[in-house]
C-alpha cells in the first residue's frame, strides 16, 4: 500500500467536513429532538417546533460549511498569489 502524504490544504478541509457532520447532528439532536419535543409538549404543537428547531440546525450547520470553505478559499488564493510574486 502506498503511503500517502496529506497537503495541509487537504487537511483542512477534512476537518471542515468533519466540523459539519458534527455541528449537523449535534445541533439537529439538541434544537430539533431536545428543544422542540419540549416546546411541542408544552405548546401542543405536535411536530412544529421539532420540524423548525432540525431546519434551523440544518440551515446553520451549512452556513458554518460555507464559511470554512469560504475562509479555506481565502487562505489559498493568497498562498497563489505569494507564489506568483515569488516566482518573477
Amino acid at each position: 500500500m502506498a503511503n500517502r502524504k496529506f497537503s495541509a490544504e487537504n487537511k483542512q478541509v477534512w476537518q471542515i467536513c468533519i466540523t459539519f457532520g458534527l455541528t449537523i447532528g449535534i445541533s439537529i439532536y439538541i434544537l430539533g429532538f431536545l428543544i422542540g419535543a419540549y416546546l411541542d409538549k408544552k405548546f401542543a404543537t405536535a411536530p412544529l417546533f421539532t420540524i423548525i428547531g432540525a431546519l434551523l440546525a440544518i440551515a446553520s450547520s451549512f452556513a458554518r460549511l460555507i464559511k470554512g470553505f469560504s475562509t479555506l478559499d481565502k487562505k489559498n488564493s493568497g498562498n497563489v498569489k505569494k507564489s506568483k510574486q515569488e516566482s518573477r
